[in-house]
Formats: C-alpha cells, structure tokens, sequence
C-alpha cells in the first residue's frame, strides 16, 4: 500500500504531462511554467487526483493509500492548502479535487476490507 499522498506513479505521469498534469500547489519552488521548461513536482506536496471510476479499473495495491496517509492527506489540505495566499478559485478546485480523491481511497479500502 501506499503512504505517499501521492502515489510514485502518479507523480512521474503528471510531472511528464508539465503543465497540465500539476498544480501550482505541487510544483517544486524554483522550477515554474516558464522558458519552455517542464515544471518539477515537490513530492512531499503533491496529492493524488480524483480519477473518475471506470468498469475494468484495476488498482494496484502500490497505488491505494493507507488510512493513515488518507487523514495525513485531510490533514494537509486543511492546514496548508485553505491557509495559502492564493486566489480563492485555486484553493477550491485544487482541495475540491484533491478530498474527492480522499473519499475514493476510503470506498477503495472499505471495498477491500469487504471482499477480503
């Protein structure tokens, strides 16, 4: 299981993708969106997106997130993120995002917890 609030292979395919794989809440300081270069992600900021569910979605045992990292994630998103000084719109569709996610893990983990 994962105790990353992201998991590794979420961050190598969002930092690939740049611009459109992360967020200014995750881009590693000193590395930005200018001069044509690909952002880096701060992996101890970065937080796993919500992916809509999909008939014949498998998840990987390295990608589903411990209880623990699951309220360090809350927790995170709470103290850090809805305390920042960015623009309101920012904050709401980043932590909107990121605790859908949350809400995912936890159906994942009950799921388990049932079927196993």
């Amino acid at each position: 299981m994962c105790e990353e609030m992201c998991p590794e292979f979420e961050q190598f395919a969002r930092e690939q993708q740049g611009r459109n794989g992360l967020s200014s809440f995750e881009i590693l300081e000193g590395t930005n969106f200018a001069a044509n270069r690909r952002p880096l992600i701060d992996r101890n900021r970065a937080v796993k997106a919500f992916e809509r569910s999909s008939a014949g979605k498998l998840f990987l045992p390295q990608d589903v997130r411990t209880p623990a990292t699951l309220i360090k994630t809350l927790k995170y998103l709470m103290e850090s993120i809805l305390s920042s000084d960015a623009p309101y719109a920012s904050i709401y569709g980043f932590v909107r995002d990121r605790s859908r996610a949350v809400i995912q893990g936890k159906i994942i983990l009950l799921l388990l917890l049932f079927l196993y």
